[in-house]
């Protein structure tokens, strides 16, 4: 009998423990609650129009839910555009998964939207695939090659996906940050401490930022005294000894290192993340988590302890996968002959660096080994410039596959602070058009294909094209005294132009009053104007910036303005000014900065206009040289004019005694 209970209460302590801990369900009353149970989420499938190119092509599209099943309505919508020349039956397909759900005639409307409903096994947690499909026929007697004005369709730019995330009243912590990240009809909502410290707000803003950049509203900055309306997800960030209101004490009921999920309640539920330390430093510490990929991914569970932290190792490699830049094993075929956009930002590289691209790809054994047989080339393009290679000429496979190595230009690599990339292959298709085969080529690129880099010590200088990629690695942010929350939601903008490839810079939170000698010679970034950033204008420095912007712009109409140059206290380190505006024009601000092309050193927003560049360096340069060059005559066209005078004067003087 002793024995049976025994292994009775051993058997109900391992199923306690391999039970799931749910989350608390915390009952409000002190604030409102004003929520919608359920949002939806759109994404465009792509940046620009793609063209699919008879008689078949197809592009995949991938998307990943983070919850265990979506419900309500969830769907997938395409604009579409092809030639008045094909006939029936010529058909623009929708495939889930692989399996196709929808299948449409193209008719002679030659514009037409397909919107389908995608099917429950769509809709579970995980990655899944969305394929295009065009099959085209022409008219009888017409024969296009692909490519060739006839047999095409166009994906335009509307395309999107749009997936219905549901409230629940369940949470895992597996589901940060998909459910803490804001929509247009659900305000994310960042709690801190009233009296928390200039580090702690600068990790409010690099979280907020980093939610903010996935959503389609910002995330907003609460000091607690200020919170009064319940509007959706809370994360609450500090120890828990600094919170005084009677709202976090109820939410907050353990000191300690950990990280939590519970649901607040009332006629709606909304999530609450709790992210705590047992000092204010071990709870900026622990946050990392927050905007850390390869942290928050090992989070599970209802609540975590973080008593102890990883630490990862320093990457400095001069190289990038495929796959980190979003590109998974990638297979061109007859038929999808090109890859979606990828974009990248690479760090800036001086004139006289080197990149490579080193792309390792299997082929298809019936692709020809002579350009007599066919020609058949890889074109890969940076920022729309081609770089090709000729397939025929592969040789020496090791352990199946082909490795080659491809010189980038570095101007196609600085040209913007974002890199498109594409693929394309051609002469996977007959050329002549009537000609019918059942051949199929394929390549195979792998996801562990590089682009790398070999920086030269050279430098040129710095313009806006440089920003954001100068300011990533240890960055100081100086504003001016920040009187309420309003000036912190005021900086998420900056915070999240600075994001580059999904990672949050490094920066350090300064007032012009207590910034130290050490910080100011880091990568710098100042907001304000003269005033504002008196404490660090005793040489003139913030003057002497504003007067060179003021050489090129009405100052007085400026709105939104950026400068950048040589940091002041510290070479080939690079110092920014901003003067910033309300937060709606900070948006396009941001953005149109985001794509500069050019080597300007300033920008200004004047009243609701786009932004106005000053002359690039270049142009500056050749003006200052031309200058220069007209000064530097001065002196001998006046000596010239001296020695013309003397010479007559004696010849006057001559014919007088003569």
């Amino acid at each position: 009998m002793y024995k049976q209970l025994m292994i009775l209460a051993m058997a109900w302590l391992i199923f306690m423990i391999a039970m799931p801990v749910q989350a608390e369900t915390i009952k409000v009353e002190a604030l409102p609650m004003e929520v919608t149970s359920s949002y939806q989420q759109k994404q465009l499938l792509s940046r620009q129009p793609i063209e699919l190119k008879g008689p078949i092509g197809g592009m995949d599209f991938f998307y990943t839910i983070t919850e265990q099943q979506l419900d309500g309505e969830n769907k997938v919508s395409f604009d579409i555009r092809y030639s008045k020349l094909l006939i029936a039956p010529s058909t623009f397909s929708i495939a889930v998964d692989d399996v196709t759900i929808e299948s449409v005639a193209l008719t002679n409307e030659q514009i037409k939207n397909v919107t389908v409903t995608l099917p429950k096994r769509a809709l579970k947690k995980g990655t899944h695939k969305i394929t295009a499909s065009f099959n085209g026929l022409l008219k009888e007697g017409i024969c296009a090659a692909p490519g060739e004005l006839g047999n095409w369709l166009v994906i335009e730019m509307p395309s999107y996906l749009s997936l219905n995330n549901t409230l629940s009243d369940e949470i895992t912590l597996e589901e940060y940050p998909a459910s803490f990240i804001p929509t247009k009809n659900r305000t994310s909502t960042l709690i801190i401490p009233n009296e928390g410290s200039l580090a702690l707000h600068n990790r409010a803003l690099q979280v907020a930022a980093f939610l903010s950049k996935q959503g389609t509203a910002n995330v907003q900055i609460v000091r607690e005294g200020d919170y009064n309306n319940i509007t959706g997800p809370v994360i609450l960030l500090g120890a828990k000894e600094q919170f005084t209101t009677a709202f976090a004490k109820q939410v907050i009921k353990e000191a300690g290192n950990y990280v939590q999920v519970d649901v607040l309640q009332q006629q709606q539920s909304v999530p609450v993340l709790k992210m705590i330390g047992d000092t204010e430093e071990r709870a900026i510490q622990n946050s990392e988590g927050l905007v850390n990929i390869k942290m928050y991914e090992q989070w599970h569970g209802q609540k975590m302890p973080l008593d102890v932290l990883p630490t990862f190792p320093l990457e400095e490699a001069n190289y990038v996968t495929f796959q980190e830049i979003g590109i998974q094993n990638l297979e061109l075929a007859t038929g999808k002959e090109q890859s979606i956009q990828y974009y990248y930002s690479f760090p800036k590289l001086e004139k006289g660096s080197k990149a490579y691209m080193n792309v390792k790809l299997r082929k298809a054994d019936v692709i020809p080994t002579t350009k007599d047989e066919r020609k058949v080339e890889l074109i890969m393009y940076i920022n729309q410039v081609p770089i090709a290679y000729d397939l025929s000429k592969l040789k020496d496979d090791k352990e199946g596959y082909y490795n080659l190595k491809l010189p980038i230009p570095i101007d196609a690599l600085n040209e913007k602070t974002v890199t498109a990339l594409h693929f394309e292959v051609t002469g996977f298709t007959l050329s002549d058009p009537c000609e019918i085969t059942n051949e199929r080529y394929w390549i195979y690129i792998d996801e562990q294909s590089t682009i790398s880099w070999q920086p030269s010590e050279e430098t040129t200088g710095y313009s806006l094209r440089d920003f954001p990629t100068v300011f990533t690695e240890g960055a100081t942010i100086v504003v001016p005294k920040q009187k309420d929350t309003a000036d912190s939601n005021a900086l998420v903008e900056l915070y999240k132009s600075l994001i580059v490839n999904g990672q949050v810079a490094k920066t350090t939170l300064q007032l012009p009053t207590t910034v130290s000698a050490e910080e100011l010679k880091q990568p710098l970034l100042l907001i304000g104007d003269a005033n504002e950033l008196e404490a660090l204008d005793k040489d003139g420095v913030i003057t002497k910036l504003i007067e060179k912007r003021q050489q090129f712009f009405i100052d007085d109409e400026a709105k939104n303005t950026v400068m950048i140059q040589e940091n002041h206290w510290a070479k080939n380190k690079p110092l920014v000014l901003f003067t910033l505006a309300d937060l709606p024009s900070q948006k396009q601000f941001f953005t149109t900065l985001l794509e500069v092309t050019q080597n300007s050193e300033i920008a200004v927003q004047l009243g609701d206009n786009p932004l106005m560049f000053s002359p690039a360096q270049q142009e500056q340069s050749t003006q200052k040289k031309n200058k220069l060059s007209v000064m530097a005559l001065v002196p001998i066209f006046i000596i010239g004019l001296l020695l013309l005078i003397v010479i007559l004067y004696l010849l006057a003087k001559r014919k007088k005694k003569a």
